[in-house]
């Protein structure tokens, strides 16, 4: 087999549509660290892009959308909102403290999600610096993504997510993930299908990830 998905260090690199190419300036005016409520937690990441080859070291992103949800209800919106950079981290700050599901977004990127975040009293780091990757990234497979559904879930709790996309074949991975492929409809049209489809998957209580799959010689790259 010649693909495989991103690693959880590639997996924690994703997102949907572009930061450049637009008449007004979609970072300007900013704040470099937000205080978004009047809690006792922080949260805090550094964000960069990265081109999935291992030939190029990391390049700065100016700003970010950042969404902070309650994982008991996906309706309890913690945080939300587009958060400029600072030395590569954003900060935000008075969110209460708990559990939390933080999805990561960059225009043009694939989207990142992190489950079961622990916010304590004062500042929670991410883990992993998060790495962003382009939706027109070489390495990903047209078409294909994978997804890792919640220990509760079912796949028939997301098929409405997919199945606007035309025949799409699901089949299950080992682990307890799932391997999905859309119709290929053209580089461009198969891209932003990804782009639409991974952003409706990772804003879904359902799902633990959800990321593009690869090409096995990219991860052997990245390891």
């Amino acid at each position: 087999m010649r693909f495989t998905l991103f690693k959880r260090s590639l997996t924690s690199a994703m997102l949907v549509l572009a930061l450049g190419g637009c008449a007004e300036d979609p970072c300007s005016g900013l704040m470099t660290s937000a205080r978004v409520g009047d809690g006792t937690a922080s949260l805090g990441f550094r964000v960069v892009e990265e081109d999935g080859m291992g030939t190029t070291g990391s390049r700065r992103l100016r700003c970010a959308d950042v969404l902070v949800l309650n994982p008991e209800s996906y309706s309890d919106t913690l945080a939300f909102g587009r958060f400029a950079t600072n030395e590569d981290r954003i900060t935000l700050t008075g969110l209460s403290a708990g559990p939390a599901d933080v999805i990561i977004d960059v225009p043009g990127y694939f989207p990142a999600k992190f489950v079961d975040v622990d916010l304590g009293i004062g500042m929670t780091s991410l883990p992993e610096k998060v790495l962003m990757f382009k939706s027109s990234v070489a390495v990903a497979l047209p078409g294909h993504l994978g997804l890792t559904l919640r220990e509760s879930a079912r796949l028939p709790d997301i098929r409405d997510l997919y199945s606007p996309f035309g025949r799409v074949r699901v089949r299950a991975a080992p682990g307890g993930h799932f391997e999905i492929k859309l119709p290929f409809r053209g580089a461009k049209s198969t891209r932003r299908d990804v782009e639409s489809l991974l952003g409706r998957l990772v804003r879904s209580p359902h799902v633990e990830t959800a990321r593009p799959l690869v090409t096995l010689s990219a991860v052997l790259r990245s390891g």
